[in-house]
C-alpha cells in the first residue's frame, strides 16, 4: 500500500525553490486573473447605466 504514495522526497520541489516552469505558471495565472478582472470592470461600468428616461414620455422635471 505504501509503494502508491509519493514520498516528501520524490516531490519535485520539496525543500527546495520551486521550478522555474512552476512560476513561470503562476504568474501566467496571476496575470490572467487581473486582465480578466480589469475587463470585467470596464465592461460594468460601460453596460451598467440606467436611463430613467420612460421612451415615448415628456421629460417632467424640465416642465417643472
Amino acid at each position: 500500500m505504501q509503494d502508491f504514495e509519493p514520498t516528501l522526497e520524490v516531490i519535485e520541489d520539496y525543500g527546495k525553490k520551486p521550478s522555474q516552469e512552476k512560476q513561470k505558471t503562476i504568474k501566467i495565472v496571476i496575470l490572467g486573473l487581473v486582465a480578466l478582472s480589469l475587463i470585467y470592470m470596464a465592461c460594468f461600468h460601460i453596460y451598467s447605466s440606467v436611463s430613467d428616461q420612460i421612451p415615448g414620455a415628456k421629460d417632467l422635471v424640465k416642465v417643472f
